[in-house]
């Protein structure tokens, strides 16, 4: 068992967008991580709204997971390298496009380490970089990142997959991963059923990893697809839709609305789930659901068990 139960205060954002793409924030007391390269204009002052929250003046880490677009744009990482100021920046290691937006955003970044100097750690996500990581533990407090030990050569398979657990409800983000042969990969892995949230592939859109079998294996909680305001590409997609239906997972999307997760109470035994109308002067909804996270079930198992042999 990797760690002693633990109550952290954690919260998890889905942002709403004025067009396609993808932003997410997973906040605890000890890292502020902003998932994509994502910030447009009327979204900027709600990361920074989540920030202070948690009484950050900068982010821990920026998570990049994919070099297209909609999960990085040039203008909006440059606005968060200089004014968030990420400590680590994490990034795919393949290489973009030369003369498109995510070469000259691979430049930002360059550019960033080179002005920071030892202040800040970026790190190309590479076959390599997976290679030299050690296994991670059981239902434990570090993160861990998914990755083939070999490029693919679709692009979008060679999107990252991290697992943020360095909360008290885990959050699988899936970035734009297509092949099934990610999926079966994720579903050998012995750590994959501590999933409490698990953020789309591909916006919801069409992809082979998301298969009955491997959310059977992960039997998440809750479902976030990142489509945008309006939803022009109707995702999550019908099939996708009804799989989660028939597997008893709840949906959530942000079409019309950021929708927030966050530990209760102690910040241990559970966590809610609401939307948040961002059009109507951010007014809180009702709490939609409230669950318990899988880490404080097993957690709790363990810390009983330890008590009786005391």
């Amino acid at each position: 068992m990797g760690d002693e139960l633990k109550g952290i205060r954690t919260r998890f954002r889905a942002y709403m967008l004025p067009s396609a793409g993808s932003c997410f924030s997973y906040a605890t007391e000890n890292e502020f991580v902003l998932i994509e390269a994502r910030a447009p204009e009327n979204v900027r002052d709600r990361i920074l709204e989540e920030m202070k929250l948690f009484q950050y003046k900068t982010i821990s880490t920026l998570h990049i997971t994919s070099w297209d677009q909609d999960h990085c744009t040039p203008t909006e990482l440059d606005w968060i390298l200089n004014t968030l100021k990420p400590k680590k920046v994490e990034y795919p290691g393949y290489d973009p496009e030369s003369n498109s937006g995510s070469a000259k955003a691979l430049c930002l970044i360059k550019q960033y380490k080179k002005q920071k100097n030892n202040a800040t750690t970026i790190i190309p996500v590479t076959p390599e970089f997976i290679r030299s990581l050690k296994s991670g533990s059981r239902y434990s407090y570090k993160n861990i990142i998914f990755h083939p030990r070999e490029y693919s050569k679709k692009a979008n398979d060679n999107s990252i997959v991290k697992f943020f657990r360095s909360g008290m409800f885990n959050v699988l983000s899936l970035g734009d991963v297509e092949s099934a042969e990610i999926g079966v990969l994720l579903k050998n892995s012995s750590l994959i059923d501590e999933v409490d949230i698990i953020i789309l592939p591909h916006h919801g859109g069409h992809s082979d990893v998301l298969t009955k079998d491997l959310l059977e294996k992960i039997k998440p909680s809750i479902a976030i697809c990142s489509s945008n305001h309006g939803n022009q590409y109707e995702h999550p997609k019908q099939n996708v839709r009804d799989l989660l239906r028939d597997l008893d997972i709840k949906l959530y999307t942000t079409k019309s609305q950021d929708v927030i997760v966050e530990s209760t109470g102690n910040n241990v035994g559970s966590y809610d789930i609401y939307d948040l109308k961002v059009n109507k002067n951010n007014e809180k909804e009702e709490i939609i659901e409230n669950f318990k996270p899988k880490k404080f079930i097993e957690l709790r198992k363990h810390d009983d068990n330890r008590k009786k042999k005391l």
